[in-house]
């Protein structure tokens, strides 16, 4: 089961000419602004041409930081190589220019995104060098304490380690406060032990904090519904299974688009659960659904997060 982000940080530098901070600022903050609102190419885009001025100005931070923006929508789009990319050339500049704390904020972003992308070796290695030394003198004040509470309780998770994840992430919505990726992750701790009611109600929670009344859905919001019907199946509850699928499905398909990777990786689980309600005719149609999507990413040399497994099933 994935999870559906940690708690990035985009990053904000300083600037020694102040009319050039402010443009910066302003720029930014319309980037965020597209991004929340589910306009990732549109952001990409900007954040692109906002890392050629950088590289033009040669401004060490402005490009790092940049970067780590960049590697923020392109995760969200489900861009792993190229996210991947934009993060490790941040977190390299930070290194080499002397700036820890955003070095260290980088790497927490980094390790969440190939944790996302299942590159759990990779991951492990980027986490336990720059996140978890930090956590045994972590202190309540720390501004990046949530940050980096959320990527190791999650690495934690992945290495089964239940009991150490828990307590993070209830520190972390301590500091906080009540934060979707911060339930998202205890929901997902919680799925991993059994507590599927528990795991719902964090999930429903989460989803509370994202409404748009109204509006477009949230890009989150798209993982939170799928990963809802996931716990109901995983709770042998398949009726609001398959109706938080074909929720997440259409959030996918209008926030996202028809053959986005979030689409591709609904459907893929969908299939799944419609084989075992031994609707093969359906689960075969929408399984190839799945799998057009993810061999037309292929093809456009993009790596998806979309479970290769899963859709190779399909095929039997």
């Amino acid at each position: 089961m994935r999870f559906a982000g940690v708690l990035l940080v985009l990053i904000a530098c300083p600037h020694p000419d102040a009319r050039a901070a402010e443009e910066w600022r302003a720029s930014l903050a319309g980037i965020q602004s597209m991004a929340a609102e589910g306009r990732l190419a549109e952001a990409r885009k900007a954040l692109l041409d906002e890392v050629k001025d950088a590289e033009r100005a040669g401004r060490g931070e402005r490009l790092a930081a940049t970067l780590n923006n960049l590697g923020s929508a392109t995760q969200d789009m489900g861009f792993c190589g190229e996210a991947a990319s934009a993060y490790r050339r941040s977190l390299a500049i930070w290194e080499r220019i002397g700036q820890p704390r955003a070095a260290i904020r980088t790497a927490a972003n980094l390790t969440g995104l190939l944790l996302m992308c299942q590159d759990v070796r990779e991951a492990r290695r980027v986490g336990e060098r720059n996140v978890l030394p930090h956590i045994p003198a972590l202190q309540d004040d720390d501004p990046d304490a949530a940050l980096l509470l959320v990527v190791a309780a999650h690495l934690h998770r992945e290495r089964k380690q239940y009991a150490a994840a828990e307590p993070l992430l209830r520190r972390a919505l301590r500091l906080r406060g009540p934060d979707a990726s911060i339930l998202n992750a205890l929901a997902l701790v919680r799925a991993c032990v059994g507590d599927y009611e528990g795991a719902i109600a964090d999930t429903q929670r989460a989803l509370q904090l994202l409404e748009r009344p109204g509006g477009p859905a949230h890009p989150h919001a798209v993982r939170l519904l799928g990963n809802l019907g996931s716990f109901y199946a995983s709770a042998y509850n398949l009726t609001k299974a398959e109706e938080f699928y074909q929720k997440a499905l259409t959030a996918a398909e209008t926030t996202h688009g028809p053959g986005s990777f979030q689409a591709a990786e609904i459907l893929a689980n969908y299939a799944a659960l419609l084989r075992t309600a031994n609707r093969r005719a359906e689960a075969a149609e929408t399984a190839r659904r799945a799998r057009a999507i993810y061999e037309q990413a292929t093809r456009d040399n993009r790596r998806y997060t979309v479970d290769v497994d899963e859709l190779q099933a399909s095929r039997r």
